[in-house]
């Protein structure tokens, strides 16, 4: 599983500070040269919806959020491409200690999951799947800000490079609405990633609410209403489902093991 860094080349204290805890750990990787739009939308996007972004986050686009999210893009096609699970990275991370140790049962349980968050999950809901002593597997009942850190399959990173034709939402927006692109989500725990102090002095700037209307006011709580019925339903579905494979999963062990007994 190769890991990407997402990182402005003039970034230099970023780089260096990423750079220093992955080679601590011996976890080879790859920066990813942050695109930087100024406003080119077209060139990744086939249209930027600015009143749905409105809707969606209570103000307007900015370069910085379009070229991240373009960043992202990118890399989901090169997952595609490659056809392996990737790691992605954005420059203000700071990695667990033990980062490069549970590679490995990241990089074992991403086929099956599709998308594994690395990030902190403070804000979100969580469902137990898989349980082991050091790191556990959670599904997202409710999936938080920030794109800081995950793991993708190249079958999700179709599925997310399918729903961006149009700008709508900063990138961790779009990933988080789930119910849209859907594709569960999933989170690892304790997290493996978590924001730097380099953070506080973000790349993405002016980001400026827009002057708020009853008429926008009205909009967005409807959205939201409208949201958190879809995501009940999402999760609703999906589990109910996680209950069947699991039992099936079960019924295979029963019947491995029998027929092990047997011979």
């Amino acid at each position: 599983m190769r890991t990407f860094v997402i990182s402005l080349p003039e970034s230099i204290e970023r780089r260096a500070r990423i750079e220093q805890q992955l080679a601590s750990q011996d976890v080879p990787f790859s920066f990813y040269d942050a695109i930087n739009l100024n406003n080119e939308r077209n060139h990744y996007f086939h249209h930027c919806d600015e009143q749905r972004f409105l809707l969606n986050t209570g103000r307007t686009p900015t370069a910085g959020e379009l070229g991240c999210f373009a960043s992202h893009l990118m890399l989901w096609r090169t997952c595609r491409l490659l056809d392996v699970p990737i790691l992605v990275l954005e420059d203000d991370a700071d990695i667990a200690d033990d980062f490069g140790r549970t590679l490995p049962f990241v990089e074992r349980y991403i086929k099956r999951f599709g998308f594994i968050r690395l990030q902190d999950n403070d804000k979100g809901g969580e469902r137990n799947v898989i349980r082991q002593q050091q790191r556990h597997i959670n599904f997202c009942t409710r999936y938080p800000h920030g794109s800081l850190g995950y793991a993708i399959s190249p079958e999700v990173a179709h599925a997310f490079i399918e729903h961006s034709e149009i700008f709508r939402a900063p990138v961790d927006v779009f990933i988080k609405r789930y119910w849209e692109h859907g594709q569960a989500l999933f989170s690892i725990a304790p997290a493996l990633a978590s924001t730097s102090e380099l953070s506080r002095h973000s790349t993405i700037v002016e980001r400026q609410h827009a002057n708020r209307s009853l008429t926008l006011k009205s909009q967005r709580w409807w959205q939201k209403r409208l949201d958190f019925v879809a995501r009940a339903k999402f999760n609703v579905n999906w589990l109910r489902s996680e209950r069947k494979r699991a039992a099936l999963r079960m019924t295979r062990r029963i019947r491995l093991a029998g027929f092990r007994s047997q011979n």
